[in-house]
Parts: structure tokens; sequence; C-alpha cells
């Protein structure tokens, strides 16, 4: 799922399995694979809120174990669930801040697009700047 979703690949027939196979086997999967699962599917744009609220609630027992990598992931699947269902409770909103923490302190990653638009924006003398922060810490 992390490779699709990273390409940005329509594959929700792919996603319906693994969602499907995932389901009743989240009790093993470890802190990363939890943060892993919810980012793709959030990427993907995962419709069904009870699967998210399954792989956050998994996340919970973990979370002594999860690394500010995965807590960073967790905290832009927790903005994704908060957009699309506002009216739901995300399983990890008690730890809000410290999700939101790990994701500030994790060196910003300009996609290429980015990197070429700014090139380009240089070269013909646009001045701009190059990250723009949200409240949220989103760039």
């Amino acid at each position: 799922a992390w490779a699709f979703a990273t390409a940005g690949v329509d594959a929700p027939r792919l996603f319906d399995a693994i969602a499907a196979a995932a389901r009743p086997r989240l009790g093993v999967f470890n802190s990363q694979d939890l943060a892993t699962t919810a980012w793709a599917f959030a990427c993907f744009d995962w419709k069904d809120p009870e699967f998210f609220v399954a792989l956050a609630d998994a996340s919970v027992e973990r979370l002594d174990s999860t690394g500010d990598t995965d807590l960073s992931q967790l905290y832009l699947v927790s903005l994704h669930f908060r957009l699309e269902w506002p009216d739901l409770s995300f399983p990890l909103s008690h730890c809000h801040q410290r999700l939101q923490s790990a994701y500030q302190s994790q060196e910003p990653a300009p996609s290429r697009l980015q990197q070429d638009v700014a090139a380009a924006l240089d070269r013909v003398g646009w001045a701009h700047v190059f990250e723009h922060e949200t409240e949220e810490g989103l760039s």
C-alpha cells in the first residue's frame, strides 16, 4: 500500500484487498506497520472510517514503542480523519499534541516537483517562499 500511495497510483481493488487482509491481523502489526498502512490509506483517500479507527486503536497499544517518523505519519492520518469525518472521534485524539510535535520535529522533505518549481521560479527571477508552514505544521 505504501508504494502505491507514494507513487500516487490509483489502485482501489488492491487497497480493498489489503484492507480485507489486514483487518483481522492488526494485532500482529508493529507500530511502523500500523502507521505506514494508515498513512497509505489516508493518501489514497480511503472512505472507510472504521478501518482508520481499527488501525488507530491498534496503534494506541504501541505508542510507547512508536518513533517520531511513525508518530508523524499518524499525525497526518489524524488530520485526514478530522477533515473527512469531523463528527467522529479519532482514537489518537488524546495524544494529538505528541503526534503534532513528532511531525514538526521531522526534517522537511520537499517533493521533486516542489524543488523543480522553485528552481524554475528562481531562474525567471520570481521572488517566492520555498516552504510555507501552516498553523498545523504542514508545508
